[in-house]
């Protein structure tokens, strides 16, 4: 069983439809799957979420990523956040300048582990800024989050937890069949 495949599908739409809730709580208007376009005017990508609300709309691009992938292994194991942070850079080197104008890209991401993204924790403090300056109120769901935003890490790390879980499950599946 090969836990190191790099397709991320289920725990990225877990994770960006946890990042959409939290912006729509907050009073941001936040669109899916917005194109991104080359110097040539040609369509070459798409952000997973666009965001209104926060000052200049912002794109924002998702990355669950396996910190122990072979890619990332050496220098996740001198570094905390290293997958991470690395696979941030890497999509603000790919999209930034594919945003149209008068809007910003953001990527970010968080590790299969749970740790989370300087751009995630970022945009997750934006958000619950918008949040707090809304005046909406937030009655505790629970003892251990007493605010939106430490709702929002708990969410976060439920939604990594089962994509973390529904990516065991179809990897043994395979494996079983074969």
């Amino acid at each position: 069983v090969n836990l190191r495949d790099n397709s991320q599908w289920v725990r990225h739409n877990y994770l960006t439809r946890q990042l959409k809730w939290y912006g729509t709580a907050a009073g941001l208007r936040v669109a899916p799957e917005q194109e991104l376009y080359g110097r040539d005017g040609q369509v070459v990508g798409r952000s997973d979420l666009l965001f209104h609300g926060l000052g200049t709309p912002l794109h924002v691009d998702f990355c669950a990523v396996v910190p122990h992938a072979d890619a990332y292994c050496r220098q996740a194991s001198q570094q905390c956040l290293a997958a991470a942070s690395r696979r941030e850079r890497e999509k603000a080197g790919k999209y930034a300048d594919r945003v149209p104008p008068h809007t910003k890209f953001l990527g970010v991401s968080m590790e299969t582990t749970g740790a989370r993204g300087p751009g995630l924790i970022r945009l997750i403090k934006r958000i619950s800024s918008r949040f707090r300056d809304s005046g909406q109120s937030y009655v505790p769901v629970n003892w251990a989050a007493p605010t939106m935003e430490v709702y929002l890490h708990q969410r976060l790390a439920v939604a990594m937890a089962r994509g973390n879980d529904r990516r065991l499950r179809c990897a043994i599946d395979r494996h079983a069949v074969s």
